[in-house]
């Protein structure tokens, strides 16, 4: 869990895996741990130790969960934020380089005021 809590903290790899495929991998990873002590563990308290086991690794994993989700939505909404700056930015240019032209003047300021309205919302 820790080598997966150190790479959400990485916005490109926490992107790559949403949180149901991270729930899909912990179950796995937490089967794989009970049935190795299953077979390694021996009587007479071998149940006991695995139930003891299967809480604390639950525990851990809805902890993990909890905060990976957080991240995961952070850096979706950063993602999302920066996305709509780069296409905000490009429009910008974009207009500003029409309006060096002289084709600049079949447009009015309050055309050009509509269209910088319907930009925003679009991005939003």
């Amino acid at each position: 869990m820790r080598e997966k809590d150190g790479l959400s903290q990485h916005m490109s790899d926490c992107l790559k895996v949403d949180p149901g495929s991270m729930v899909e991998q912990l179950v796995e990873q937490r089967r794989s741990l009970l049935g190795r002590c299953r077979e390694e563990l021996k009587e007479p308290k071998k149940e006991t130790l695995l139930t003891a086991l299967k809480a604390e690794l639950t525990q851990e994993a809805e902890t993990f969960l909890e905060t990976y989700r957080s991240r995961y939505q952070s850096h979706s909404n950063q993602r999302a934020m920066d996305r709509a700056r780069r296409d905000h930015a490009v429009f910008l240019r974009e207009k500003d380089g029409l309006s060096q032209r002289i084709a600049c003047l079949f447009v009015t300021p309050s055309a050009m005021e509509k269209q910088f309205v319907e930009k925003r919302r679009s991005l939003l």
